[in-house]
């Protein structure tokens, strides 16, 4: 009933319009029915690719997925690989030079840090993973709501913490990120 009225209210408004408005109503009509398959195509292919990585997975991130607890998101295998890759590298100058994708930020006192974040909002593995290495050799890993790219973290933080020790006392992680020890 509510289309029928919605039907004859279009049919009255498209019979008063000019031709060119018709012509061009009607294109768009067609378009819209011929890019509906193309449409259907793209969300088979991202499902498709959201189904593969399932198969990435590794049996820890599958029981991690399962039992949850405290953590929004994170994957812990994308956290082990994060983190061994950051133990061999020495400095942030070349965390930077191998890895132009993280983020390094050297304090006023001589302090640094280096890390990369996975976005929460994309579609690749480790979505809500945050791993960091610090000038003391520890390599910390967050799980969260990671939002944008290594959480933001550039060189205003450098210029909004005098050290390493203030970056960390005064909060710098939002409520959505909690530091993930993995099990032995």
């Amino acid at each position: 009933m509510w289309l029928g009225r919605k039907w004859r209210a279009f049919r009255a408004w498209f019979g008063i319009q000019t031709y060119t408005v018709r012509s061009l109503t009607g294109c768009g009509c067609l378009f819209a029915l011929l890019a509906l398959p193309g449409c259907g195509f793209a969300g088979f292919l991202i499902a498709r690719a959201s189904y593969i990585h399932w198969f990435v997975y590794t049996a820890e991130d599958r029981a991690f997925f399962q039992n949850r607890g405290k953590y929004e998101e994170g994957v812990p295998s994308v956290a082990r690989r994060l983190k061994a890759e950051m133990e061999a590298i020495p400095d942030p100058d070349t965390a930077i030079t191998l890895h132009a994708d993280w983020f390094a930020v050297k304090f006023p006192n001589g302090d640094w840090v280096f890390g990369h974040g996975v976005n929460s909002h994309g579609f690749g593995p480790g979505r809500g993973t945050f791993v960091m290495k610090d000038n003391t050799g520890r390599v910390r890993t967050f799980f969260g709501h990671v939002c944008g790219g290594n959480l933001g973290m550039g060189q205003w933080v450098a210029k909004s913490y005098p050290s390493l020790e203030a970056f960390e006392r005064e909060g710098w992680l939002h409520q959505d990120v909690r530091e993930w020890v993995p099990p032995p």
